[in-house]
């Protein structure tokens, strides 16, 4: 992740404590990061998103990192205190996204799922959790009290794919991680 604290963000004004909302600006195509680059020469916190890609370059397919939201970045501000009329002009930026006339929003909420998301997609979640696959857990979950699934893989951050035996015949299923309790010998 491309984030960026300034303590002059956090500054307390005669009004109180500083007020940060999050923007998203439109960038010039494949510019992301240059527009980046100069927000955060100005003051701005900055958060651009990645995800792994992989591209075809003379015929070979190689990994890289590209922007999850091609054309888009966000920025932390404060809309009381901050001059915003600076984004449209600084290099590799078009504007910020509006609501009528005012800047749209980015809820927190929001922020934080596209965040998860790219830790997902990056794999910068604990990949292993002590969980093998091929292993036998204890289910906890309500109704398969007593049965046993054996460990295939995660399957994201909080779930996992298991094998269970179902009157006679294995099913694949997906469980959240909770849900498996000690391992059997």
């Amino acid at each position: 992740m491309s984030a960026q604290s300034n303590d002059t963000d956090h500054e307390q004004g005669s009004d109180g404590p500083a007020q940060n909302n999050w923007l998203c600006v439109m960038c010039k195509t494949q510019q992301e990061h240059t527009a980046q680059d100069n927000l955060k020469r100005q003051g701005f916190t900055v958060y651009l998103p990645t995800a792994p890609n992989k591209s075809r370059k003379q015929g070979r397919v190689t990994p890289d990192i590209k922007a999850m939201f091609p054309g888009y970045l966000f920025i932390e501000a404060d809309l009381e205190h901050q001059d915003l009329s600076v984004i449209r002009s600084t290099l590799g930026c078009i504007a910020f996204l509006r609501h009528g006339v005012r800047p749209a929003l980015v809820p927190s909420q929001v922020m934080a799922s596209i965040k998860e998301a790219e830790d997902v997609l990056c794999g910068r979640f604990e990949i292993n959790q002590g969980f093998t696959p091929g292993n036998k857990y204890e289910l906890m979950e309500q109704g398969f009290n007593g049965h046993t699934a054996t460990f295939l893989a995660l399957d994201g951050k909080e779930r996992a794919r298991v094998l269970v035996t179902l009157l006679n015949s294995e099913h694949e299923v997906k469980i959240p991680i909770s849900s498996l309790g000690q391992q059997l010998s």
